[in-house]
């Protein structure tokens, strides 16, 4: 998977929070969504920040919350991703996302 089609995994996971909208989440709970370890989680996050996808302010000391806030509305990346997808010749991924569940 690459970076984007984690962002929207996780957009798709708190959609209830809008853009600019900062909440408090934990890595555990990240790992969860994004099925891989935390360690990876810190990486993806990292990635993202640096792509200006999200901003990310690690929580200090253990069992600290994080602070997470997405910058790119789901409306804005998801058909830039589908447009990627078709032109990578990938259609059959591309339906598998625009028929997943919770795509506005």
């Amino acid at each position: 998977m690459n970076i984007i089609e984690y962002y929207l995994l996780l957009r798709l996971q708190y959609q209830e929070y809008r853009c600019h909208q900062s909440f408090y989440v934990s890595l555990n709970e990240l790992a969860r969504v994004l099925c891989c370890s935390t360690r990876n989680v810190k990486r993806l996050l990292r990635k993202m920040v640096e792509d200006q996808l999200i901003f990310f302010k690690p929580g200090g000391g253990r069992g600290k919350r994080s602070k997470l806030q997405f910058r790119r509305p789901l409306h804005q990346v998801f058909p830039l991703y589908i447009q990627f997808l078709i032109r990578q010749g990938q259609f059959r991924e591309a339906v598998r996302w625009i028929k997943r569940e919770g795509i506005p």
